[in-house]
């Protein structure tokens, strides 16, 4: 299982945007959400909102049995409701999964389980 987490900038105004999308997919989008989860080999996604200054961060955490191949399938993907979550996510926070990053995937510094 690998397990990755992600800091987003939420972009400037959209923060109420980001919590009713959360709520969304708490209620009525649950079931969606759970096939999209399912699409990808997902098994787990949690949001965490973290004010931090001037901005807020939504701290992301997946766990997939592999994650590139999770994060492939999104940016490949033309079913309707990954098509509202890219655009979705490019509206709240600027990121186009469409597109692969430079930036790589986040380095992990220190893991620990009983």
């Amino acid at each position: 299982m690998e397990t990755i987490a992600f800091a987003f900038p939420v972009l400037p105004s959209k923060t109420e945007a980001l919590k009713e999308l959360a709520e969304t997919f708490r209620n009525e989008k649950k079931e969606e959400f759970k096939d999209f989860l399912r699409r990808l080999d997902t098994i787990e996604e949690n949001w965490y909102l973290q004010p931090f200054g001037d901005i807020d961060l939504c701290i992301c955490y997946l766990a997939a049995e592999n994650l590139s191949s999770a994060f492939g399938k999104l940016a490949a993907s033309d079913h309707p409701f990954d098509s509202f979550i890219k655009d979705i996510n490019k509206e709240i926070f600027g990121i186009d999964f469409n597109e692969s990053s430079d930036s790589g995937m986040p380095e992990v510094l220190f893991q620990f389980k009983l």
